[in-house]
């Protein structure tokens, strides 16, 4: 018996290193999928377009082989169906689709504001696609189609290049990336609120903006300084915040400044009903550039301009939670600050109606910049003669 045991482990071991498993396929036989490209047409039917590499023999110039070249193909299909439009292109492919390496999924404005619940949940069921890809939205001027076979002279395949901008690090100007497990987590907090950052082609691709989604359902767009506010506010932390501001410059002569800071954010609940928040904002800064050659950094204008800043920050976040108040859309956790402090008497439904709106939010900001660019210090003294 014993024997017998073992002989039928030994086969099941073998099966398993042969590999015989029903969805296996050679490498050859497969189409990695890199890119999801999700849409509506006029007629409310879906437009999906896909985009995968494709391996060609490049040649040299005097003839004979050469080393193998990666392009990219991007193929679109139109149907009532999500997946029967995913069916369609497979049918065009001779191999089989794999979305194991998927990396960027971006949706089309048009259906973003109908809502993307049938995106999301194609994506769900979808086993070997991971939780870590990108979502992105592309404006309604553009189409998906239009963004996913745009050749970047920056990166071969534009699937690619979207990871590469999230995974970079110091950028003068960024946008907080938005990945799929995210993008649950989020819609599924007290707010169901989330933001996704946004896409589009200016003879190179450009990410910047968020859409904002309640119930998985683009409501607004936070651009500039609202997105950067927004995105303080929801981590915590930004860095690389730019600024430029007019400061006097002590001859009664305007001059622009500009600086990078890193900023920390820090919200604390002052008071529950009536609702009553702090939000403490501290960084520090670096100048970058000062318009006028001329002018040296002294104390007096640090002091000027970190006043400056002070007060366009506290203004830009005002101005970006009015504007979330506006059409009533919380992505920033309030809520869920007072439920953890009193769950037992915390309605969401009463949040999600009018007690956002009702809410008072204090913002307190302190900038300081530590950095002049300057190869000398400000408090510097001449030693010896």
């Amino acid at each position: 018996m014993i024997k017998i045991s073992l002989k039928v482990v030994i086969l099941i071991f073998i099966c398993l290193l042969a590999g015989c498993i029903p969805d296996s396929k050679e490498i050859d036989q497969r189409t990695m999928i890199l890119g999801l490209g999700i849409d509506i047409t006029e007629d409310d039917e879906y437009e999906v377009s896909l985009q995968m590499p494709v391996v060609t023999p490049q040649f040299s110039p005097g003839g004979g082989g050469g080393e193998q070249g990666s392009e990219f193909e991007t193929l679109k299909a139109v149907n009532a169906s999500l997946w029967d439009a995913i069916a369609d292109i497979e049918a065009r492919t001779p191999t089989v689709l794999f979305f194991g390496h998927l990396k960027t999924v971006v949706i089309g404005e048009k259906l973003a504001r109908k809502g993307i619940g049938d995106v999301i949940d194609l994506i769900d069921r979808r086993a070997p696609v991971d939780n870590g890809v990108h979502l992105l939205v592309v404006p309604e001027d553009q189409t998906v189609y239009d963004v996913l076979s745009f050749e970047s002279p920056l990166a071969s395949l534009p699937s690619l290049y979207i990871s590469i901008f999230f995974e970079a690090g110091q950028k003068m100007a960024r946008v907080e990336e938005l990945k799929l497990y995210e993008f649950r987590r989020d819609s599924n907090m007290i707010a169901k609120a989330a933001k996704v950052p946004m896409i589009h082609i200016n003879s190179d691709y450009v990410i910047q903006d968020h859409a904002i989604f309640q119930d998985r359902q683009m409501i607004d767009v936070l651009k500039g300084k609202q997105s950067s506010m927004s995105s303080l506010l929801k981590e915590e932390k930004l860095d690389n915040l730019n600024y430029t501001v007019e400061v006097d410059s002590g001859s009664n002569t305007m001059i622009d400044v500009s600086l990078r800071i890193n900023t920390d954010s820090k919200i604390e609940v002052v008071s529950i009903d009536p609702d009553k928040f702090l939000v403490k904002v501290s960084g520090e800064g670096e100048l970058i550039h000062i318009a006028s050659g001329e002018i040296k950094t002294s104390e007096d204008l640090i002091g000027k301009v970190e006043k400056e800043v002070e007060g366009s920050i506290e203004e830009n976040m005002h101005e970006t939670i009015e504007k979330m108040k506006d059409i009533n859309v919380e992505p920033w956790l309030l809520g869920h600050r007072l439920w953890i402090q009193d769950d037992e008497n915390f309605n969401e439904q009463e949040w999600l109606k009018d007690r956002w709106r009702k809410s008072e939010i204090t913002i307190e900001v302190d900038i300081r910049i530590k950095e002049t660019g300057q190869r000398s210090k400000l408090d510097k003294k001449k030693v010896g003669k």
